[in-house]
C-alpha cells in the first residue's frame, strides 16, 4: 500500500501509531470510504493518517468519527477550543477593522 510506505519513508519513528490510527478507522468506516479518503490524501501528497482521518471527518462528519471513538475527546474539545478563540479573534477583527487591517 502505498501510504503506508509512504509513512515509513518519512515518518519511520510514527509508524506505529500511524498503523494504530489506520485500524480505527478501518473497524468504524467503510471499505469504499477509506479507500477514497485514502486516494485523496495520496493525490495531494500528504501521507498520514491523520490527514485521511481529517478526510473522512469532512466527508462523513465530526458526530461518527465521536461516536466510534475514532477521534479522542480531547482532540474534540481542543478543536471546539480553538474555533471559539478564532471565533472572537474575527469579531474583535471585524469591530476594531479600521485599526488592524
Amino acid at each position: 500500500m502505498v501510504l503506508i510506505e509512504k509513512i515509513k519513508g518519512n515518518m519511520p519513528r510514527y509508524v506505529r501509531v500511524q498503523c494504530h490510527m489506520l485500524k480505527r478507522i478501518a473497524k468504524n468506516y467503510d471499505a469504499t470510504t477509506i479507500v477514497n479518503s485514502i486516494k485523496k490524501s495520496i493525490q495531494q501528497n500528504i501521507y498520514d493518517a491523520t490527514h485521511v482521518l481529517a478526510i473522512l471527518v469532512e466527508s462523513e462528519g465530526i458526530e461518527k468519527a465521536k461516536t466510534n471513538n475514532v477521534l479522542p475527546v480531547r482532540t474534540v474539545e481542543h478543536y471546539k477550543r480553538k474555533a471559539k478563540e478564532l471565533s472572537r479573534y474575527d469579531a474583535l477583527m471585524r469591530k476594531d477593522d479600521k485599526i488592524w487591517r
